[in-house]
């Protein structure tokens, strides 16, 4: 009996492995993902798939007393299967789509799209914050202490470390779900104009936007006077404050398009009717 359960996981765990590494070929060699991701970026998600493959395997091996539940490679492949007999062989008795094949499917597309970007985004403000930074401790620099150095020096540099908080805290939670993070998907947002409301924030649909409306977000935005400037990215900086406390509270459920559990006031609701 333990050798079949072994069988089994092991069959769920090659599914998962099967769409990993075919993410991880598409990143490297497609020239969108390849000229867009640091190589940085490049080498983390090599190394998380890495990791995955070997701790994963002696996961799925130690846990040999039992049947784990379907992975969500097994769950796609299911999805994908139905899918294809249902048109190639005509079924009049299609079998229904089941809602956890759905929702594997469709969380698979968000992960493979947004978690380069967090890392890639992640990075680059990793980056901005460590170039203001070398700034400060320039002692050579003649940047004074007034409303300038604000907003030269201090505002980009709290912008900058706000979105890395924040994408550090979205890159986590597309790396890892799990019971104990209370993290697991619940649904994703089903409908093409939910998808098309968020990807239209991110590139490359965000150029076209851009292209296209003429309109533009501008977190650097400057007014006639320096001091309207300050008072402006001042309430800038309160209202991002906000915007972060709400990435914190979510924690390891940040996520894109998916419903992982409610979240108020910082304590998590883990009701099965939510």
């Amino acid at each position: 009996m333990i050798f079949k359960y072994i069988k089994q996981n092991l069959r769920n765990f090659s599914f998962n492995i099967i769409l990993l590494w075919l993410a991880i070929l598409v990143y490297n060699k497609t020239p969108y993902y390849s000229n867009f991701l640091h190589l940085t970026t490049q080498k983390i998600l090599f190394l998380l798939a890495l990791a995955y493959t070997a701790i994963g395997f002696f996961y799925y091996i130690f846990n040999s007393s039992k049947v784990l539940e379907d992975s969500k490679g097994i769950l796609i492949f299911n999805l994908f299967k139905k899918i294809l007999f249902n048109n190639l062989l005509n079924i009049k008795n299609k079998p229904a789509l089941e809602h956890k094949e759905k929702t594997a499917a469709l969380f698979a597309i968000v992960k493979f799209f947004f978690l380069p970007l967090m890392i890639n985004f992640a990075i680059n403000n990793f980056n901005t914050i460590n170039y203001y930074f070398d700034l400060i401790q320039n002692p050579i620099s003649t940047i004074s202490f007034d409303s300038n150095f604000f907003n030269a020096i201090i505002f980009p540099l709290a912008i900058a470390l706000v979105f890395f908080i924040d994408t550090a805290y979205f890159s986590f939670g597309y790396i890892f779900e799990a019971k104990f993070l209370k993290n697991k998907v619940r649904s994703v947002e089903p409908t093409l104009l939910g998808w098309s409301v968020a990807l239209a924030s991110y590139p490359p649909f965000a150029f076209y936007i851009t292209k296209y409306l003429d309109w533009y977000a501008d977190d650097m935005v400057e007014f006639s006077e320096p001091a309207i400037t300050l008072t402006m990215r001042i309430i800038i900086l309160l209202l991002f404050a906000i915007y972060l406390s709400a990435t914190i509270a979510l924690g390891a459920k940040c996520s894109n398009l998916t419903n992982r559990g409610i979240v108020s006031r910082g304590r998590v609701w883990d009701r099965k009717t939510i």
